[in-house]
């Protein structure tokens, strides 16, 4: 034996590295690449020992998989082993779909059976139960499962492998490119798969929540594609009131467990994709692009999604991201939050939910975000005004419509807006504001197609982030704000300072944020295998 060796009383010859601070060490190890990394751990048991909570936490606290059989092989791999399955806190479900149109065409006869087996093979896993069957075994073995997620988009940048463009994909997806090459274009929010894949994912997710023993408090659907989002066929109740776990029994369950998900969601986001209706003219009587077939009304359309709502009661922090620009129909989808859904809505039998209750959670709801969307300020005016405990307000991408016979100026629509809220706020416990990239539009189109936008700058810039203090509420902050507007490739537009309105506060009281990882590559794959 070497003489500078020291043998310590466990027998083991010690190392360097395993004698550094653990501080240190992690300072080390942070520049290493992912395959580097992992050798580090295998130095020695004490150097295993040490970094295990580190590596677990980076690479298994969050992990994406895609809705494929050999992907949620590895996720139930995971949610057995006694270790990893205490670790993994979010589970991500990719909306990658094999669909044809994504296919390049210059790919080989080879790559382009490849890639059809896979789209033959993804369709059956999903309609045949089997997704759901995986999907609920994992969840049930994961003890600590908070969180939920969707997404269409790849996770933030891999910096282990110290390229910006080389990102955090799936579990399975560098599996399925080897398959089928580089020339297979097979990649996250492509606007040319399948639209209607999100809704038919989304609902078999659902069900595999329900018929597990997981009831994780969050629930975030991230799709960044405009093409895409959720429809009123992904929130069907049913799919969720099935007994047995992973699919045993097919008979519609009396007692309501599957619905205890929804009860026990805190958090919720979803992005939300509204078809055209033609007849909306009749329901607001505004014009419109004439079509030639009917449709329901939207408001009819969207109940589904309301019956859904309705029953999330404990939600605390909602998120809604309106996928279409079209005024008309956030502006109904927003106002039947709180009406009635009509008494002959086919509710599940013994549902908890009150058909007289969209939005049960109203009482309680501390933070709101709405994003992507155009409507009335009055709509959403009288959205704020149900919400009293609402401590958090975050407006992005969000703008007015203001209609083409309206007189009022863009910026004096904004303006009205703050008085309002600065009355408003009265009745709430709003401590936070947030507003980025905010506009005012146009409702009706001057051609098809086309729309006229300003952009609204607030004290200078496009964005501002008000926080309540002591001495200062955010009522008073508002009336400090000075607001711009400017047609977008135009400046006309003078500087408005709305304080200068007068409005009648009394008289109105009167009235009334990815981190942890995924398998970085194939080698991370066989590295999970192995640990698995």
């Amino acid at each position: 034996m070497a003489s500078g060796c020291t043998v310590p009383a466990s027998g083991l010859v010690s190392d360097p590295l395993s004698r550094l601070p653990v501080e240190l060490l992690l300072h080390i190890t942070d520049y290493l690449k992912t395959t580097d990394f992992f050798a580090v751990r295998l130095c020695s048991r004490t150097l295993e020992r040490t970094l295990r909570h580190f590596f677990l936490h980076e690479f298994f606290r969050c992990k994406y998989f895609m809705l494929t059989d050999f992907s949620l092989q590895g996720l139930l791999a995971m949610a057995r082993h006694p270790v990893i399955s205490k670790t993994i806190q979010t589970v991500s479900v990719s909306f990658e779909d094999f669909s044809v149109e994504t296919c390049n065409k210059q790919a080989t006869p080879e790559q382009a059976m490849q890639f059809l087996a896979a789209s033959a093979q993804q369709n059956s896993f999903l309609t045949t139960g089997r997704a759901v069957q995986l999907l609920a075994a994992a969840f049930s073995l994961l003890s600590n499962l908070k969180t939920v997620e969707f997404r269409d988009w790849d996770a933030v940048m891999n910096y282990r492998e110290g390229s910006y463009f080389e990102h955090r994909r799936s579990y399975g997806y560098h599996r399925a490119v080897k398959q089928m090459g580089d020339s297979v274009h097979y990649r996250l929010s492509s606007s040319s798969s399948d639209p209607d894949f999100e809704s038919r994912a989304f609902p078999v997710v659902m069900a595999a929540l329900a018929q597990s023993t997981a009831r994780p408090p969050n629930l975030e659907v991230l799709i960044r594609s405009l093409s895409k989002g959720l429809k009123y066929t992904a929130f069907d109740l049913t799919s969720m009131l099935h007994c047995g776990v992973g699919g045993d029994s097919a008979e519609i369950s009396t007692d309501m467990n599957g619905l205890a998900v929804l009860a026990g969601l805190r958090t919720l986001h979803l992005c939300l994709q509204f078809a055209f209706h033609s007849n909306l003219s009749r329901t607001l009587g505004l014009r419109i692009l004439p079509f030639t077939r009917p449709f329901p009304k939207a408001s009819v359309t969207f109940m589904p999604i309301h019956a859904w709502l309705a029953h999330c009661p404990n939600v605390e922090w909602l998120v809604l991201r309106f996928q279409s620009l079209l005024c008309e129909h956030n502006d109904v989808f927003l106002d039947a939050l709180g009406s009635p859904l009509p008494a002959s809505y086919p509710f599940p039998p013994g549902s908890p939910a009150s058909p007289d209750i969209t939005m049960p959670f109203a009482s309680h709801l501390r933070r709101l975000d709405l994003r992507k969307l155009i409507c009335r300020w009055e709509v959403l005016y009288a959205l704020l005004r149900r919400l009293p405990a609402l401590e958090h307000l975050s407006l992005q991408d969000f703008s007015l419509a203001r209609p083409q016979t309206d007189t009022q100026t863009p910026r004096s629509i904004w303006s009205l807006m703050f008085v309002l809220l600065s009355v408003g706020i009265q009745r709430t416990e709003l401590k936070r504001l947030t507003l980025e990239r905010l506009g005012v539009a146009t409702t009706c189109y001057p051609q098809p197609g086309v729309l006229e936008l300003y952009e609204v700058l607030i004290n200078g810039g496009y964005s501002i982030d008000l926080m309540a203090e002591l001495d200062r509420p955010i009522r008073q902050m508002l009336k400090l704000v000075c607001i711009e507007t400017e047609l977008v490739g135009d400046s006309d537009d003078e500087d408005v300072n709305y304080s200068d309105l007068d409005v009648d506060e009394d008289e109105g009281e009167d009235e009334g944020e990815d981190e942890g990882g995924n398998d970085a590559g194939e080698d991370d794959e066989e590295e999970v295998d192995e640990e698995t």
